[in-house]
């Protein structure tokens, strides 16, 4: 497993470092993603880290889901598809979803929702990918 990421994310159709904040617009029908940078802290011009890689295992039930709850976030998504009808109301399906400000509160089990409080809670559960 490779822990390279990208160095530019997309926001409507601008490609932006996020290093240096260089943008790159996208061209109309261009599928190629951009993946490096040339800044000083971008992939071309850094030698990439390799860090190690941990899976989470829940004390309680033996679970891999780790869940991040965040508090007083400002979402926004785009709604893809709208549909509405008499007895269930508007049920929309979303495409991409942003968010801003809040704090990460506690974590919990994807499986029984067991809560970590503490990053070293958290810590305590993981186990080294070799």
């Amino acid at each position: 497993m490779s822990n390279f990421q990208p160095d530019f994310h997309e926001v409507d159709g601008v490609w932006t470092c996020q290093w240096c904040g260089r943008e790159i617009s996208a061209m109309a029908g261009d599928s190629e993603i951009p993946m490096n940078c040339n800044c000083i802290e971008g992939s071309n011009g850094r030698i990439q880290e390799e860090k190690p890689e941990y899976k989470f295992i829940c004390p309680k039930c033996d679970g891999n889901q780790l869940v991040e709850v965040m508090v007083n976030v400002v979402q926004e998504s785009n709604i893809v598809l709208i549909y509405h009808d008499e007895d269930n109301g508007l049920e929309c399906d979303y495409g991409e979803v942003s968010h801003d400000d809040g704090y990460i509160d506690h974590w919990s089990c994807g499986s029984c929702y067991k809560t970590f409080s503490s990053e070293d809670d958290v810590a305590d559960c993981l186990e080294k990918i070799e």
